[in-house]
């Protein structure tokens, strides 16, 4: 029987691993295949569930990281940028992409324990996942906004910006709203 220890573990959990997989060995050399086959079960089921828990702990902390770069440089840009006194629909807008932004996190953090969790995956998969649902959220409230200023979609908030945060939230947070403005886009033409 093989039972590996990825080598991204973290120490304190590197060293039970092998702790159980000693104890296996240990009884194999007594003997004992039967308790030995059971603690190198015991040992696989541990590695499992230590990897599921990296998995799902770079999945949120990569997430959380992209969302407060995101904050940062839209905030820099708030902060810094002369545009922002001649339009408040430029203003709205950066934050509602933010509300997209914030509202993709959300999505991720109560889905991390129902998704696949891919447990065998490198560090960088959590990192480029964590990015490109990040950036969906973001260009799904960027979208959202602009069907609002122009009419198309959500009519009834096309006068409140306020309204449009919002619905720059829920767009972050679902992925099937734009494809089905789309959709409805798409039937009108």
């Amino acid at each position: 029987m093989k039972c590996d220890v990825p080598e991204y573990f973290p120490e304190k959990t590197k060293k039970n691993a092998k702790i159980q997989i000693g104890v296996a060995l240990v009884s194999a050399m007594e003997k004992n295949f039967t308790a030995a086959e059971k603690m190198l079960m015991k040992a696989r089921q541990f590695i499992n569930d230590s990897k599921i828990e990296n998995s799902r702990y770079l999945f949120l902390r990569e997430s959380g990281m992209i969302l407060i770069g995101v904050f940062l440089i839209l905030l820099a840009w708030i902060i810094f940028a002369d545009c922002f006194t001649e339009s408040t629909f430029i203003f709205y807008f950066v934050i509602t992409t933010l509300a997209g932004a914030f509202g993709a996190f959300l999505s991720v953090f109560y889905k991390t324990g129902k998704r696949f969790q891919n447990y065998n995956s490198l560090k960088e998969v959590p990192r480029i996942e964590s990015i490109c649902r990040i950036a969906a959220g973001v260009i799904c409230a960027a979208v959202i906004a602009c069907c609002i200023k122009a009419g198309i979609a959500l009519s009834l908030f096309a006068q409140s910006n306020e309204a449009m945060i919002v619905a720059g939230f829920f767009a972050g947070m679902s992925e099937r709203i734009i494809p089905t403005i789309m959709t409805k886009l798409e039937r009108e033409s």
